[in-house]
């Protein structure tokens, strides 16, 4: 097995995971849910429910946001929200280019 990187994350990134975290734990408390149902629920053991409880970023995202669902905790929004959202999504990426590509600039310094 390879040798595993240790990754960091910006402050941001670590208050999301938290706020996520936070949000199916009380979805799943407000469902009186144990942790072992709802990781019954997503097909995960509850050592992998706890560290997504406990906001561990090395989670699936898959799985993360399997959990919220069952748990109750809305994600982007309603319905009518999220279609909207992905209409905007896709005009955008209509407009953007497919690729991006630099192309390689010669420097000249001589001064």
């Amino acid at each position: 097995m390879g040798k595993q990187i240790k990754r960091t994350y910006c402050f941001e990134t670590k208050n999301a995971l938290v706020l996520l975290a936070n949000a199916i734990k009380a979805g799943r408390k407000r469902n009186k849910m144990t942790q072992q149902e709802l990781a019954d629920r997503v097909g995960v053991s509850r050592s992998t429910l706890r560290r997504i409880e406990s906001a561990d970023p090395a989670c699936e995202i898959g799985t993360v946001f399997e959990a919220a669902y069952i748990a109750g905790v809305t994600l982007i929004g309603d319905k009518e929200e999220k279609a909207k959202l992905a209409s905007t999504v896709e005009s955008l990426l209509h407009v953007l280019p497919k690729k991006i590509k630099h192309k390689d600039v010669a420097v000249h310094d001589d001064f």
